[in-house]
């Protein structure tokens, strides 16, 4: 019984799916095809006889317990559920007072900012310096088209992406052009979809391959892993969708079934506030939440590899505020509504800082798998390198004003 509400649940998130991406929906589009994939999916596999039914990772877990797996999809559907009533209960109207929502013909500062952000992405961090560059190649191809310059600029873009061995930056760069492309269309088209739909999925497999093995530029180890994987289960394989769901089961069983770890709560959650501290001064100081579980679940291989387990955004939300967790979630369903109606008031208005929201959705996917205690600091940067080139921006302004009034 519960493979069947488990396949009308995936049948939803399907058509939510497709419908707000019609509509430029495109963050809760970006949680629902996420709930269906990082969470539902592997359920339903695993809850058929046709599919692995241990932990791919934690070889430790022989075979899952139905009963996690039922309160995982139980605790997924009411936060679904809460998210999207409040996602279309929330009022449409737009606050055009909201900071950097105005664009200016001053072009230095983005120029600035975009070469302060280069030399970070190359010297420093880059998932630091990459949401500026993307958030100003975003706001020039809304502003002047896909032309020469922008197209150039694209690719220097493609290079200093070069920099990040991080799959998901790479994927985060492809929905921000994939949201640009179709936020400039009037109406979207069902063939549209499925043809830019294809060759996504296509770019993002070779990518999620390539990583994997030799290098972006080895074409010939991607054909090889590709011919080692049925074809039905690349994709599913690649992009680690068992992995997170495996964690995902796991922490519903330890928590609510065995009763071996307990709550966090909130500690993870307000990490932004004590991160700054160094780990010399307080040697106590909460690890990343991803790495705490995989501490928990596989010691082994964690202290061996340093690797983490991910969560997803609703194992971390439930793990730190057990039954208040749906607080969180009417928290998320209105800060997703203010995305997307930011979209629609800058597509409204033709307004190129539709850049900035584009970019703040995005970025999301990297929230919505986890660990957020970690993908918080790209949104830090970014709004910092925003908050310079207004800054920036004013003193100019200030600066032009001056001169004509003395002239």
């Amino acid at each position: 019984m519960l493979l069947y509400f488990e396949i009308l649940f995936a049948i939803v998130l399907l058509y939510n799916s497709f419908k707000s991406f019609v509509k430029k929906r495109f963050m809760f589009f970006l949680f629902s095809i996420f709930t269906l994939f990082y969470v539902i999916i592997r359920q339903i596999l695993l809850l058929s006889d046709n599919y692995v039914k241990f932990s791919i990772l934690n070889t430790n877990i022989n075979e899952f317990n139905i009963q996690s797996i039922m309160y995982v999809f139980i605790f997924t559907v009411i936060s679904y559920v809460v998210v999207s009533y409040i996602y279309f209960n929330t009022s449409n109207k737009y606050n055009r007072n909201i900071k950097y929502s105005e664009y200016s013909s001053v072009e230095l500062p983005k120029v600035v900012m975009g070469l302060i952000s280069v030399l970070v992405i190359i010297f420093v961090n880059p998932m630091f310096g990459l949401p500026f560059i993307v958030y100003l190649l975003i706001y020039y191809i809304y502003k002047y088209g896909f032309n020469i310059i922008t197209l150039l600029f694209l690719i220097i873009v493609f290079y200093l992406f070069t920099f990040s061995i991080d799959r998901r930056d790479y994927l985060f760069l492809l929905l921000s052009l994939i949201f640009i492309y179709f936020s400039k269309i009037d109406k979207i088209s069902i063939l549209k979809v499925i043809l830019i739909g294809c060759i996504s999925m296509s770019i993002l497999i070779y990518l999620l391959i390539a990583f994997r093995t030799d290098g972006l530029f080895e074409f010939t180890a991607v054909v090889n892993r590709i011919n080692d994987i049925p074809f039905i289960f690349i994709f599913e394989i690649e992009a680690d969708f068992p992995i997170v769901t495996d964690d995902l089961i796991n922490l519903f069983d330890l928590l609510l079934i065995q009763n071996k770890i307990d709550f966090l709560y909130g500690i993870e959650f307000i990490k932004p506030i004590y991160s700054i501290i160094p780990r010399e001064i307080w040697d106590t100081k909460p690890i990343s939440i991803a790495s705490l579980f995989a501490i928990i679940t596989n010691p082994e291989w964690y202290y061996s590899t340093g690797g983490s387990l991910p969560l997803t955004i609703y194992g971390e939300v439930f793990w730190n505020f057990g039954y208040l967790s749906f607080i969180i979630f009417i928290i998320i369903g209105y800060v997703m509504k203010k995305l997307d109606k930011g979209i629609e008031y800058n597509i409204l208005h033709n307004n190129p800082n539709i850049s900035i929201y584009i970019v703040c959705i995005s970025l999301s996917f990297h929230l919505l798998r986890g660990p957020v205690d970690n993908f918080w600091m790209l949104y830090l940067f970014l709004f910092i390198f925003i908050f310079m080139e207004q800054l920036l921006r004013n003193i100019i302004k200030s600066n032009i004003k001056g001169e004509i009034k003395n002239v």
